[in-house]
């Protein structure tokens, strides 16, 4: 009975992280749209020039980059965290069977 509830927990777990792996690929299609935000940049042009429209720039891109960042590292933590579960539920029927 152990094994059994040990074993619905792991596939549990497999079924929450890859829940949050689609959550993480649907965040990393959505990246591109951050790009919209350029166009606040004019509009800092008008502002403050020359030099409020390149930190406006930067700001953005630099903003997408760590966004991106972001959403790659947990997308690939959740792929290593998925398969050390299954290594889990394999070991778990490993020991089960002997």
């Amino acid at each position: 009975m152990g094994e059994a509830s040990q074993r619905e927990k792991l596939e549990a777990e497999i079924v929450r992280l890859q829940g949050l792996y689609e959550q993480a690929m649907r965040e990393r299609a959505r990246t591109p749209y951050l790009t919209l935000l350029l166009l606040g940049a004019p509009v800092a042009w008008l502002i403050w020039g020359p030099l409020g429209f390149a930190t406006a720039v930067l700001g953005v891109v630099s903003l997408i980059a760590t966004y991106y960042y972001l959403v790659e590292v947990r997308r690939r933590e959740y792929t290593g965290e998925i398969e050390l579960v299954r290594r889990d539920l394999k070991t778990l029927e490993l020991l089960g069977r002997g």
